[in-house]
């Protein structure tokens, strides 16, 4: 639904609106159940204590068809015209998804004994959010994904400005002419790039579980990335202030691999905090503070 609004509201702000919350919603909804699922499989096939492993090699999967997507996307921009068709094309592959839901085992179907309405989810959600907050352990743990995530998604949005202005140069350089002609090999430039992101933390996902195995737990991986996080980002702020935009690339590209690499270790942790039967409301309660800690961090 959000995706037919984003093709035919195009040039209305009340319709974009609209379309974003019904999208952010039901992302919010998707990554905790769909995560949770995949859980409970685990658990019902006795695979539960394997879950970082597992899970290291379903994400990088997912980075893998990311890299694939990508490359995708440079030819829909390119040869496709207008963002509208972009839009109508995308809800293709979602419809394939749903087709894919609907073959996961029956037993995975988890129906609530009272009907649930808008009011409980919302109180349900809340409800969760306080009992996390409440205590320092898992406080510490579900803020630190959170902040995490946030902290790349606001980096990611600074940092491709950069790269569309190092492709026009690298372009200049080439002695490329033609404003037009430009405009799109930058584009192609930039795809390719995030094709080779997602490939190396694809490497970065699909290993995650030795990495957290040469540290004495996962939390202590997850904070040892974190740290490495850091130093890269103020790294990087270095870089754009003294004007170095060609090491800004190198940098964000070992960013994205850490990033990748840690997601696996605190989707582990986290699903650990409050049981089995609330495992999908703190996932769903996760995201909810990522979106919260970007919303603060992005202005920056």
């Amino acid at each position: 639904v959000s995706f037919l609004l984003y093709s035919f509201g195009s040039e209305s702000f009340a319709v974009l609106a609209i379309a974003a919350m019904l999208y952010g919603m039901g992302e919010a909804l998707r990554s905790g159940c769909h995560k949770a699922m995949i859980l409970q499989w685990l658990e019902r096939h006795g695979h539960l204590k394997q879950k970082t492993f597992l899970y290291s090699r379903t994400r990088s999967f997912s980075n893998l068809g990311s890299a694939i997507n990508a490359v995708t996307a440079v030819c829909l921009v390119v040869f496709v015209p207008g963002s509208s068709v972009i839009f109508l094309g995308s809800i293709v592959p979602m419809m394939l998804d749903f087709i894919l839901v609907a073959t996961y085992p029956s037993y995975l179907n988890v129906w609530s004994e009272t009907p649930a309405t808008m009011w409980s989810l919302v109180k349900d959600e809340f409800s969760a959010l306080v009992t996390l907050m409440s205590h320092p352990h898992n406080r510490r743990k579900v803020l630190s994904s959170s902040i995490f995530q946030a902290s790349h998604k606001t980096l990611k949005d600074y940092i491709q400005p950069i790269m569309v202005i190092l492709g026009g140069e690298m372009l200049k350089q080439w002695r490329v002419s033609g404003e037009n002609r430009v405009r799109t090999l930058t584009k192609v430039v930039i795809g390719c790039t995030y094709a080779l992101f997602y490939l190396v933390s694809c490497a970065g996902t699909r290993n995650s579980w030795r990495i957290a195995g040469l540290f004495s737990s996962e939390k202590t991986a997850m904070d040892r990335i974190f740290d490495a996080f850091l130093v890269l980002a103020i790294g990087i702020g270095v870089f754009v202030w003294t004007e170095l935009p060609v090491l800004v690339i190198p940098a964000y590209l070992f960013l994205y691999f850490l990033t990748n690499t840690r997601r696996p270790l605190a989707m582990s942790q986290v699903s650990e905090l409050m049981g089995k039967k609330r495992r999908a409301t703190v996932l769903s309660v996760e995201s909810l503070l990522n979106s919260i800690a970007f919303f603060i961090l992005a202005p920056a």
